[in-house]
């Protein structure tokens, strides 16, 4: 017998009865929810579901019979979609949607639901079977690709547009004035935003100083405090992190119904926070994550922009905001360092970091004098104190000089990231002195707040604006020259026209003394000192 007439065979044997249990048991086995509703019936009941229904909606059998299956909807179900299927239902006409749907228990769930009506042999409607199916993983899959899609696409439309335009205002400003105004200026111009403002952070005062900006506040804004609005702003200042807050109306000079939500946008370079950038937006979904990523980048652009402004001004300013400091905080690390090697420690020089040949590659470091002290006993008491990386420059009668790295705390943080010129630094066991020169009062203050806010009984000695004379070619062979005497200026200048400094020398010392009609000895003390002087005035400056 053939396969068919094996199959025609088993057909004619079934009673109705049993084809009918047979197909309704291949419906309950089947992987997808299958129901059946009568339209007949008013509302549309369901009459029939299967187990794979019942396992999907958490539902009893029992409770959904006899009901319409729009009991599955909630409140993010697309109503457009509920409109698509009952018109389709309405019309006799298949459907297919995907819909949020909700279990027994209130989990939502993506359902692809597929409808078709059922016509008896007149093509008269007699039933409608849906299939239903859990789609959830692959539907919310798609839904994150279409938000990393969304989130790309709004970072290029920034990147093409805002970035650039508030990074060519970063290059071209000369001042800082010039800087914080421009800033202002272009954000406020952004579409999406209704104001924007910029205040200078003092930590000396904790205070934030508006002083760019239309719609800025009249007065300066504490940092700390109670309020919405002091913690947003110490948010901030504190993560360095962009801060978005909906009590924007606190923050701004201007109508309220634009003033939906403010971001708040630290400018800060390294450790040193510069100041804030306030923007405000009438829509507060505005600041997003991706917006508050691209915002949090150009704060540190703008950070970093002043910190070079106030060194530039700081080399060429025709006068500078000099300070000085007493310190009595014996677990300073300056005064643990002279307390541990029991004598007095001062500033020589500022090391070049750039040389990379520091103790501590990833700080700056300072060049010391250790009164009395030899350079094995120094280095054996600081290592043995774990007070930062050092090195013995050198071993003099008087003491010893080492290069020294401060360990993380004011002094090294003012050395790497604010732009001041630390003048002088003394420490004893019991205390220390430190002299510093800034571009601008507000850098002072940032300083001085460092150091109030790191150490125990800090006085403030000295702060006030002095002279400072241009860093200039002309004025440094003016200083040099004028400490010189009229016979080492001599020989040091015919010593550099003749050749004397060349590898090997085009003249000898001889010669030159014999031009200068004096003992080659005597010559050789007038060019040492002469070179000496230079030396010193060069390191110095």
């Amino acid at each position: 017998m053939s396969q068919d007439q094996e199959y025609e065979a088993s057909i004619e044997g079934m009673t109705v009865e049993a084809e009918l249990h047979l197909k309704e048991d291949a419906m309950d086995g089947a992987p997808v929810g299958i129901t059946i509703s009568d339209p007949s019936i008013p509302d549309n009941p369901l009459i029939y579901v299967n187990d794979s229904f019942v396992e999907i909606t958490g539902y009893d059998r029992e409770k959904i019979l006899g009901t319409n299956c729009r009991f599955l909807q909630g409140e993010e179900t697309d109503p457009e979609k509920v409109t698509a299927m009952a018109d389709a239902v309405g019309e006799e006409e298949p459907v297919a949607v995907e819909l949020v749907n909700y279990r027994k228990d209130g989990e939502r769930f993506w359902n692809r639901v597929e409808i078709a009506p059922i016509r008896d042999e007149s093509g008269e409607v007699t039933h409608f079977v849906g299939y239903q199916a859990d789609v959830t993983d692959r539907k919310e899959a798609e839904l994150a690709l279409a938000r990393e899609r969304e989130t790309l696409d709004h970072l290029l439309s920034r990147v093409t547009t805002l970035v650039p335009d508030i990074t060519d205002t970063i290059v071209r400003a000369a001042s800082r004035e010039s800087l914080e105004a421009a800033l202002t200026d272009r954000f406020a111009e952004v579409a999406d935003f209704s104001g924007a403002w910029l205040g200078r952070y003092n930590p000396s005062t904790g205070r934030i100083s508006p002083v760019a900006g239309d719609t800025r506040p009249p007065e300066s804004l504490v940092v700390a405090g109670d309020s919405a609005r002091a913690a947003s702003i110490a948010g901030a200042i504190e993560s360095g992190s962009v801060a978005v807050t909906e009590t924007a109306a606190t923050l701004f000079e201007g109508p309220g119904e634009q003033l939906g939500a403010a971001a708040l946008i630290p400018l800060q370079y390294r450790e040193t926070v510069y100041g804030l950038l306030a923007v405000a937006a009438p829509d507060p979904a505005v600041f997003d994550d991706r917006e508050t990523a691209v915002l949090g980048a150009l704060g540190q652009a703008a950070g970093a922009a002043i910190n070079a402004l106030e060194s530039s001004t700081l080399e060429s300013a025709a006068s500078v905001i000099e300070a000085r400091l007493e310190i009595t905080d014996e677990e300073m690390d300056v005064v643990e360092l002279a307390e541990c090697v029991g004598a007095e420690v001062t500033l020589e020089a500022r090391a070049p970091v750039e040389t990379g040949q520091s103790p501590a590659a990833d700080g700056p470091s300072l060049l010391l004098s250790i009164s009395g002290v030899p350079g094995d006993a120094v280095t054996e008491s600081v290592e043995a104190h774990d007070l930062g990386p050092v090195r013995v420059v050198a071993d003099r009668e008087e003491g010893a000089v080492i290069e020294w790295s401060p360990p993380d705390g004011p002094l090294a943080r003012t050395l790497a990231d604010d732009a001041v010129r630390l003048v002088s630094l003394s420490a004893t066991p019991s205390g220390a002195r430190l002299q510093f020169e800034a571009a601008s009062e507000h850098m002072a203050n940032t300083v001085v707040g460092r150091f109030r806010e790191g150490c125990r009984g800090v006085e403030l000695l000295a702060f006030h604006e002095v002279a400072a004379e241009p860093d200039t070619a002309a004025n440094f062979r003016e200083s040099v020259s004028d400490s010189l005497t009229e016979r080492q200026f001599e020989a040091l200048q015919k010593a550099y026209v003749s050749g004397f400094f060349a590898w090997p020398r085009d003249v000898e010392g001889e010669q030159l003394a014999a031009a200068m009609d004096i003992h080659p000895s005597t010559f050789h003390q007038h060019l040492r000192a002469a070179e000496r002087k230079l030396i010193a005035a060069f390191f110095d400056r």
